[in-house]
Formats: C-alpha cells, sequence, structure tokens
C-alpha cells in the first residue's frame, strides 16, 4: 500500500512541478576524486556499518552463543561512531574546528526541542487519550481522516518510525475493532502520512535537507517549499485512505 501510495505522489509532484524541463547546469564540473583522508574517512564509516550489522545478524544466525548477544545488546550507533571520530581526529582526517563551524546547530536544536515535546504529550497519556477517543466516538470514515492526519501530525515534528510508529500501532488493533476499520488500513495510513510529513523542515527527514543549503536565502525558501509539500502530501495521504486505497 506504502508503495503504491509513494509512486501515486511521486507522480503527482512531477506533474505540479513539471520536473521534466529540469536541465542540469553547463558549467557543471565533473567531481574531483577522493583524497586519501577521504578515502580513509569513507573505510571508516563502513566498518561502523559492519559493526552495527554484523553482530545483530549473528545473533539471529546463531541465537544459541551467548557472545553475540552481549555484543550485539552492548552496541549503540552513538557511542561506535563516536569511537570512530576521535579515531579519525588521531589520523588528523580533518579540520575539527571547520567541520563544527559546518554542522547546522539550530536545526539539531530544533529537531531535539520537538522530539521532547512529543515525548512529553506521550509521557502525558495525551496519545493514549486521544486513541481511546477515536474508537469511541468516530465513524469509520472520519477514522480514516482522523488516524491519517494525526499520524502526519505527530510526523510533522518527528521521526515515523522513531516515535508515530512505536506510539500509535500498539492502539491499532483497538480501534480496529471498535469502530470496524481494516487493521491494514488503518496501518497503512499511518505509516504513508507518516512518511510523507516527515519532509518536514521540523522532522528529521526535511532537517537533513535544510541541513545541506548553507545559503541563508535559498535555505529559508526551502523551509517554505518543505512545509508546503509535507502539509500537501499529508493531505494527499488523508484522501487515499478515505477514498479506500488502503483497503
Amino acid at each position: 500500500n506504502v508503495i503504491f501510495a509513494q509512486v501515486l505522489i511521486f507522480i503527482v509532484i512531477y506533474l505540479l512541478c513539471k520536473t521534466w524541463k529540469a536541465r542540469l547546469p553547463e558549467d557543471l564540473a565533473k567531481p574531483a576524486a577522493f583524497t586519501d583522508q577521504q578515502k580513509k574517512t569513507l573505510w571508516l564509516i563502513g566498518f561502523g556499518m559492519f559493526i552495527m550489522v554484523l553482530f545483530p545478524f549473528l545473533k539471529v544466525l546463531m541465537p544459541e552463543v551467548a557472545l553475540f548477544k552481549k555484543i550485539s545488546a552492548a552496541l549503540d550507533p552513538s557511542l561506535v561512531f563516536t569511537v570512530l571520530l576521535v579515531v579519525s581526529l588521531m589520523l588528523k582526517l580533518g579540520d575539527q574546528k571547520k567541520a563544527m563551524n559546518f554542522i547546522p546547530w539550530g536545526t539539531i536544536l530544533l529537531i531535539c526541542g520537538t522530539g521532547m515535546l512529543v515525548s512529553v504529550t506521550k509521557a502525558t497519556g495525551a496519545i493514549d487519550y486521544l486513541s481511546k477517543w477515536l474508537g469511541n466516538n468516530m465513524t469509520p470514515f472520519m477514522t480514516k481522516l482522523v488516524v491519517s492526519l494525526v499520524a502526519g501530525g505527530m510526523s510533522f515534528f518527528s521521526s515515523t518510525l522513531g516515535v508515530v510508529a512505536p506510539t500509535l500501532f500498539p492502539l491499532i488493533p483497538g480501534i480496529s475493532q471498535v469502530t470496524g476499520v481494516t487493521a491494514v488500513s488503518l496501518l497503512s495510513a499511518i505509516m504513508f502520512g507518516g512518511h510523507v510529513a516527515g519532509v518536514s523542515p521540523f522532522s528529521v527527514g526535511g532537517a537533513m535537507v535544510l541541513a545541506g543549503e548553507t545559503v541563508e536565502e535559498k535555505k529559508n525558501l526551502l523551509f517554505i517549499q518543505l512545509m508546503a509539500l509535507s502539509v500537501g502530501s499529508m493531505l494527499f495521504a488523508s484522501l487515499l485512505n478515505i477514498l479506500g486505497v488502503f483497503g
């Protein structure tokens, strides 16, 4: 369902933005070859990703081996890549001061702040209250609409996989049983509504896009464009769910 909906929204955006008219700049130069420092950095990143995947894979492949379970449980991406960061500094793979200046601190603070607010909302029971209210007071039609909007609204300020899905998924069976709306429809609406709203500048996807733009004027324009794309996509997801595409 989500793949089908993503293809639909891609086609809509492609037509609205007339993307077929896009042309590469004539003065676009071929990228230079990787330097030795860049190659070593890529090797460190690849090594970190390999470590993060290897031991969880071995734990699943050989669950009887206690060592793999302990290592897999102890692995944390922040810890692993912090160690690799220290290694890269020791190898002098880059200028630490320039790297610190390039980090978009404003965007990071924005994401941390909105994530904290969502966590507070969840801890106070507001999400649970909303889900119970949905199940007891909504018609099937309104349930489809509101679930899509709630998922999109949450993802507008937080991660879909990290916050929205873990919060709303456990509540789907109860809502489905009370309203008669299929669990597949509700789950699809949550995932698609959450993912398309994730391009919001207040969410992880949009923040990553903003972080790549260093020109302030272009960043302000991009901020508005991401807001419009996120809201429009969220409404489009709600429309698909109402029409029964996720049935």
